[in-house]
């Protein structure tokens, strides 16, 4: 009976080794990302504490609600946006 399943137990343990190779790269990825956001936050400091203080603001005032919930976006959408400037800015 083993022998009839071991077609199956390999093709699995491929399968297994190929999702293993795929976590690692998308693993890789994240780090990378993180690093390099981390890199150019420690450089600047004045940028990145505006930043968050932005972010905090926006959560805020979404939370608020009401007429805020307008400006809760506004900066919500400007720390999000320094978040992707501080990824694509080199040095």
């Amino acid at each position: 009976m083993i022998e009839q399943h071991k077609p199956i137990l390999e093709t699995s343990m491929i399968i297994k080794d190929h999702i293993k190779v795929l976590e690692r790269k998308n693993n890789q990825g994240r780090e990378d990302y993180i690093k390099r956001l981390y890199t150019y936050f420690k450089r600047h400091t004045a940028y990145t504490d505006l930043i968050h203080i932005v972010l905090g603001l926006g959560i805020g005032f979404i939370i608020a609600g009401g007429v805020f919930y307008k400006w809760g976006i506004v900066f919500l959408l400007i720390g999000i946006s320094g978040h992707v400037y501080a990824f694509f800015k080199r040095k």
